[in-house]
């Protein structure tokens, strides 16, 4: 059997988790699936898997594969020039991906504090027992992204 490469590239996003509800940092991880005798017989090869992962919980969100190999690019391209042009740039490609905008959604999910239910942010109301949203506490600022400072 054969194990998984993981790759961390690094912190790319600070927001809150939707998982343990913490406002931290979420790194860019790379994940090789190699396939089996049988799969690679089949002409199905290895593949890799893209996600953030919640550096105070290990909660993952996926990534999708074009956007995790677009990140890494102008991940690897931001960690060589650092000045203040390049972090624009680096900005304004970073506002193309679109499951920044999932994570943040998921991260407003809210727990009912009558029957403790898990809620969609959606929700202004429980689904299961229809308490009402209470008021939110904070921590719904958007995510930020964390400009490279070194090698990928």
């Amino acid at each position: 059997m054969s194990t998984l490469a993981v790759v961390n590239h690094g912190p790319l996003l600070a927001c809150k988790c939707p998982e343990c509800k913490t406002h931290g940092e979420f790194h860019l991880t790379e994940k090789l699936i190699p396939s089996n005798f049988i799969k690679k017989m089949m002409l199905i090869f290895d593949r890799k898997e893209w996600n953030l992962e919640c550096q105070d919980c290990q909660h993952n969100h996926k990534v999708p594969t074009q956007e995790g190999v677009f990140i890494k690019q102008v991940m690897t391209e931001t960690s060589k020039d650092t000045s203040p042009e390049k972090m624009e740039t680096f900005q304004k490609k970073m506002e193309q991906v679109t499951f920044v905008g999932e994570l943040f959604n998921q991260s407003l999910g809210w727990d009912c504090p009558k029957c403790k239910e898990s809620v969609a942010y959606n929700f202004q109301a429980c689904w299961n027992c229809s308490e009402p949203h209470p008021e939110y506490e904070g921590g719904n600022e958007p995510p930020k992204f964390i400009p490279p400072m070194g090698c990928c």
